[in-house]
């Protein structure tokens, strides 16, 4: 297949390429301009890498010279607590470049979207109430996304992920937090822990998106708009993280619990709200994936 990717050189865009090239096919990504491609000297030779500076022409490159099975949306920026200045980059990044590169599909016939939402659309297991601005623009592009589904009968499929992990990740966040105080032997604030908490390794994640190629793919006639949650259903608190965590490693952790306030909209329980993607489950239990991350040499 030949299959067009936007947020390729993050970790769940970097993992789904390289899985992909491993299956033989076609990859194209679209990188925005000045940003590090962090793997073009081991997958340079088997991409074909175009540039986005911001305008829909350049979208346009792309599709002039190749026809594209699937596309599968990943970049966004994240951001918990926004701050006045980061309004424009929230906008610009989770809403202007996906509607741009929609618009820019529709006029050259191509059909087919994957997008990436997050479980942070659903505080307190409602449909719409987004837990914080970042949120709010990914359910914005979702309400475009449905219009483009209606008036131009493209099928839509949106995989919302949960908290994910993997062989060399090393985001900032909770479990890099983690692994980081245990191997520096240094204390770490942390809240009352009551917070459910759902993981899902990146292999699984990708496995997820392999899915959602083949679901959409199936749509040849009548177009469908999907969104579809990738969710183990384990869920774990976060102060019996902590214990999981010690056992794995076999280290004591140097918690501060109380140390750190909930975050406004802090999200307590995990929402069941949207169906878990269809054929597909999770394979590799938290238990076994967080045992290797945390015992990854640095």
């Amino acid at each position: 297949m030949n299959i067009l990717i936007t947020g390729a050189t993050g970790y769940i865009g970097s993992n789904l390429v390289r899985k992909l090239l491993n299956l033989n096919h076609d990859i194209s990504i679209v990188n925005q301009v000045n940003t590090r491609i962090p793997f073009k000297n081991i997958w340079g030779n088997k991409l074909s890498i175009y540039i986005y500076d911001g305008t829909i022409s350049s979208l346009e490159v792309p599709f002039n010279q190749n026809e594209y099975d699937v596309v599968i949306h990943i970049a966004s920026l994240v951001i918990r607590e926004h701050q006045k200045n980061d309004i424009d980059g929230l906008v610009t990044s989770n809403i202007l470049f996906g509607t741009q590169l929609l618009e820019v599909m529709r006029n050259f016939g191509a059909r087919n979207f994957i997008n990436t939402g997050t479980y942070w659309q659903h505080y307190k297991n409602e449909f719409y109430n987004p837990v914080n601005l970042y949120a709010a623009t990914k359910k914005a592009f979702e309400d475009i996304l449905k219009y483009y589904f209606e008036a131009y009968q493209m099928n839509i499929l949106t995989l919302e992920l949960f908290d994910n992990y993997g062989p060399l990740d090393n985001r900032k966040k909770l479990l890099s937090l983690l692994r980081d105080a245990i191997r520096r032997d240094e204390n770490i604030a942390v809240t009352q822990g009551e917070q459910e908490l759902v993981f899902v390794h990146i292999d699984d994640v990708v496995n997820a998106y392999i899915t959602a190629i083949k679901l959409i793919l199936e749509i040849e006639i009548n177009p469908q708009f999907n969104i579809y949650a990738v969710r183990d259903k384990m869920r774990i608190k976060l102060n019996d993280l902590f214990k999981m965590v010690e056992s794995l490693s076999d280290k004591k952790l140097k918690v501060d619990i109380g140390g750190r306030e909930y975050a406004v909209r802090e999200v307590m329980q995990a929402y069941e709200i949207i169906p878990i993607l269809p054929n597909w489950e999770p394979k590799i239990p938290l238990a076994t994936g967080l045992k290797e991350y945390l015992n990854e040499k640095e």
